[in-house]
């Protein structure tokens, strides 16, 4: 499991909050590409005929619990922050 992009959002100049920094706070740049129906086995064309949206998104980790949560086998859950999306210009 992996919660990215779920659930609330951040704007592109929101503060990112969290309850302590000593979580170890990460920021990742992304580029996201979101698209319409891709249907499995779809060729490089298929699929780039169904992009409706490039974003840039600030991925927000807290890299002192992840272990922690590896360790139980589900993934990320509490080591995702909100995402912080921004439009791509």
């Amino acid at each position: 499991m992996y919660q990215g992009g779920a659930g609330g959002m951040m704007g592109p100049r929101d503060p990112i909050r969290v309850i302590s920094t000593e979580w170890g706070v990460d920021l990742e740049g992304e580029v996201v590409a979101i698209v319409g129906d891709v249907a499995m086995g779809a060729t490089p064309n298929d699929a780039a005929a169904a992009v409706r949206l490039l974003t840039l998104v600030n991925d927000v980790s807290f890299r002192r619990l992840i272990p922690a949560e590896l360790a139980k086998g589900f993934g990320f859950v509490t080591a995702r922050a909100r995402t912080r999306w921004r439009p791509w210009r």
